[in-house]
């Protein structure tokens, strides 16, 4: 919504009312971030115990990409709460960029957490690439 009333305020004024729904926007990211920062406390401790103590400094890069991804959300409330007060589009294009580095930072814990979850499996049935010829079939 921020974007688009942005581009639509440099061809002509807004009204109180697109004003409200752009400033909106950011009103409603900013609470979404902050449950996102609950809900995702609530989910780290939900996990297998050693998976929690995996990310609680068991495991070094499991725990500085939990403490820069706080971090990175914290930064991002900031931001958001700058935006509502003072219509700036440099601390709103900061704010993206923060929640973009907050995406990928979640994606790569999230297939961090695949594969702990998967390890005592994996250990058990190592990947291989080595592919037996009496287990290959002609196609027909």
């Amino acid at each position: 919504m921020y974007f688009y009333f942005a581009w639509k305020q440099k061809k002509q004024p807004l009204s109180d009312v697109e004003q409200s729904l752009k400033m909106g926007g950011v009103k409603v990211t900013f609470w979404i971030t902050l449950l996102q920062l609950l809900f995702g406390s609530l989910l780290l401790i939900s996990f297998r115990r050693d998976i929690v103590l995996l990310f609680m400094g068991d495991d070094l890069l499991l725990t500085v990409l939990l403490l820069v991804s706080i971090l990175l959300t914290i930064v991002l409330c900031g931001l958001l709460y700058i935006v509502t007060k003072k219509d700036t589009q440099n601390v709103f294009y900061a704010s993206v960029i923060c929640f973009v580095l907050i995406v990928a930072l979640m994606g790569w814990m999230r297939h961090e957490v695949r594969e702990s979850y998967l390890q005592p499996y994996m250990d058990e049935h190592p990947r291989t690439l080595d592919v037996q010829k009496e287990n290959v079939q002609p196609i027909k």
